[in-house]
């Protein structure tokens, strides 16, 4: 396996108001990938939340929820691309109306057994 790197371009997604915002899966989904999301939302957010992720998406690390924005960085490991039948993926920032923007991209060359390189993914019990 070669040094990780993005296969082709990262896409840009976001919403100008709402309580989610979707990402569409990129084009060219290869076994093995991870798909990577960087999401950044503001809006009216009560309190530390958490961005609601969709199933088999990990949070990569750091809380996501301050004050009126929320942000963070998000994968999820694709070991076989034709198991991979979403079309989108859609987010929840933890806001009741807001804005937000993203990039999705694919690193290819990633070991999924540990993306993170051995660190443990984010949690509340393991900032």
């Amino acid at each position: 396996m070669g040094a990780p790197g993005w296969a082709g371009s990262l896409t840009a997604f976001g919403a100008t108001s709402g309580t989610t915002v979707t990402a569409s899966k990129p084009s060219g989904l290869q076994d093995g990938d991870l798909l990577v999301v960087a999401l950044r939302a503001q809006g009216t957010i009560s309190g530390a939340v958490e961005v609601t992720l969709p199933s088999g998406w990990v949070r990569a690390g750091g809380a996501t929820g301050f004050g009126d924005r929320a942000m963070g960085i998000f994968y999820k490991p694709v070991p076989v691309a034709a198991d991979e039948v979403a079309a989108s993926y859609t987010f929840g920032p933890g806001y009741s109306s807001g804005r937000a923007v993203g990039a999705i991209g694919i690193l290819r060359g990633v070991d999924l057994t540990s993306p993170e390189g051995g660190h443990s993914p984010y949690s509340q019990t393991n900032p």
